[in-house]
């Protein structure tokens, strides 16, 4: 999204946050089936509470930009042995 020319901080911070797009949804998915090991156990992950996210599940981030990197987060953090 392009903020016009003119606009205050003030105006340009009331603009919506960019949404994920799409094919988001995917490489989280693919990140999730790699790390887990196969699809099935990648679904049922997605959509189990997480504690590492506040109890919320995946599937459910996976609206906006931060949703999205919160879910990679985790994974990055299962795919080292860090949770």
């Amino acid at each position: 999204m392009t903020i016009p020319e003119g606009r205050t901080s003030k105006e340009k911070a009331a603009l919506p946050k960019r949404r994920a797009r799409a094919g988001d949804e995917s490489v989280v998915l693919d990140r999730a089936i790699k790390v887990i090991g196969n699809e099935s156990d990648a679904m049922r992950w997605m959509g189990t509470p997480v504690r590492a996210l506040g109890y919320a599940t995946p599937i459910s981030l996976l609206h906006n930009r931060k949703g999205l990197q919160a879910v990679i987060a985790v994974l990055e953090r299962l795919e080292y042995g860090v949770l």
